[in-house]
């Protein structure tokens, strides 16, 4: 049987860690509800939360270097990763929740060039980390498209091996709630796997862009370098 981790998941620490970026303007009002719904008993994935390690929120700004980093970092972070080489930091708090940004091509939405996205700074999605890889958890991830079948969410499925830049994990399953739903609108991803680093850069699997937009199916779907 699975810890459940919405309960270890500390909602205070969400709900704090994401007033503080909201209040620096790098989360726009609205976006705190989202995250904290995955934290819901009555969310429609609740079941696969019970098996996450930990949540990430990706946020797509214009510069890393942009980032009050000093200030980020008074704020109670337990560990903060950085990369150059592209412009990516991320910031890991205690709770569970983790902050992401980065200002390179992360997803098909952004491939449309100008207009096509929300004004950064924005978050592009929210991730569910599940690392670990018993059977348990495997069989609770590969349920995902029934349930989102279920619950009337648009799904696209990612296979193993994805990279993202220095950094890859198996299997993910991205998910995309009904517009003006109580998920919100941002796509949900949920990754299979334990994190694997390397020393270069191995390029980026994009986020892809959600299945009812009419060019799905037709963009590219990795790049061979973060950029």
């Amino acid at each position: 049987m699975p810890v459940d981790k919405t309960v270890l998941f500390e909602k205070d620490s969400f709900e704090r860690t994401l007033s503080f970026f909201s209040e620096l303007g790098l989360v726009s009002r609205n976006e705190p509800a989202q995250v904290l719904r995955l934290l819901d008993k009555d969310f429609e994935f609740s079941e696969t939360m019970a098996f996450a390690e930990s949540v990430h929120v990706h946020v797509e700004v214009d510069s890393v270097k942009d980032i009050p980093d000093t200030e980020i970092q008074r704020n109670g972070v337990a560990s903060v990763c950085r990369y150059q080489q592209p412009d990516m930091v991320k910031y890991s708090y205690p709770g569970g929740i983790n902050l992401i940004f980065s200002a390179f091509t992360i997803s098909q939405d952004d491939l449309l060039g100008n207009g096509a996205t929300l004004p950064k700074p924005f978050v592009d999605h929210l991730g569910v980390d599940l690392r670990d890889e018993s059977e348990a958890t495997r069989t609770i991830f590969d349920a995902i498209p029934k349930r989102a079948a279920e619950v009337g969410w648009r799904h696209v499925h990612q296979a193993s091996p994805l990279y993202c830049c220095y950094t890859a994990c198996g299997e993910k399953h991205w998910v995309f709630p009904p517009s003006g739903g109580p998920g919100g609108y941002r796509p949900i991803e949920f990754a299979f796997g334990s994190l694997r680093q390397f020393e270069v850069n191995m390029g980026c699997d994009y986020r892809p862009i959600d299945p009812a937009h009419p060019l799905a199916g037709t963009l590219p779907i990795r790049s061979m370098e973060c950029k």
